[in-house]
């Protein structure tokens, strides 16, 4: 893997600060714009973008005193087409685990798992601004933002010290337990470990997040057309 070029090098502590900076600007959104209740234009068009900004401004705060160069260190570069591959593997990934998760819960066990929060909000996405809000929102922002979190910050922190498997277990892990911020993701934290060592591989293999980046926008568009199709 393309090694960064630290001045201290990333850190575990680091990627804390950028998730907590990323819930605190998400708070502030919610109490500044009064959104008591979760409509799309207040998640999508203002708290899960808010909630980015504020990750990616403390990446780059924090960033200026750990690289030279901070989207060098973080792998941040994007090589097309052949980046562009990552969205094939990102829908196929959920197709593929969204009906092994069916058969299992659904078909198996007969369990009627609970709907995740902002998947209810998406799905009353009416308007053509809504919509395109949820698509921008949950199809573009949130995965570029997660990655930069995930799988630059956590897991070059963790590559630095405990080598590449840790990396990429450890980020999947941290990945999917923050879901669980709402606990009606429960069931989804299985897709997500898996998908989360997948993009994990993906960055240890090409030294960037470029490819990690393109499939979860993959991953994710799938599951927006299916909220918006069949709501």
């Amino acid at each position: 893997m393309n090694q960064p070029d630290p001045r201290r090098g990333w850190r575990i502590s680091d990627a804390v600060l950028v998730i907590l900076a990323g819930l605190f600007a998400a708070v502030i959104a919610q109490v500044a714009i009064g959104a008591e209740v979760a409509t799309v234009p207040a998640v999508f068009g203002v708290i899960v973008p808010a909630q980015a900004a504020g990750s990616m401004a403390a990446v780059a705060i924090i960033g200026r005193r750990r690289a030279s160069h901070v989207g060098r260190s973080l792998g941040l570069s994007v090589r097309l087409p052949d980046d562009s591959v990552g969205l094939l593997s990102g829908a196929g990934l959920q197709v593929v685990l969204a009906a092994a998760v069916v058969l299992i819960v659904d078909t198996l066990l007969g369990l009627d798992p609970p709907e995740q929060e902002i998947v209810e909000t998406a799905a009353d996405a009416v308007s053509s601004l809504d919509r395109v809000l949820v698509v921008l929102g949950a199809g573009i922002i949130a995965p570029i933002a997660e990655e930069i979190t995930f799988r630059g910050v956590l897991l070059r922190a963790l590559l630095d010290r405990w080598g590449g498997r840790v990396a990429v277990y450890g980020s999947a892990v941290a990945f999917a337990a923050i879901h669980l911020l709402d606990p009606n993701a429960i069931m989804a934290v299985p897709v997500l470990l898996v998908v989360g060592v997948v993009m994990g591989r993906q960055v240890i293999r090409t030294g960037r997040i470029g490819r990690a980046i393109f499939t979860h926008i993959g991953f994710n568009m799938v599951s927006v057309a299916a909220i918006l199709l069949v709501g």
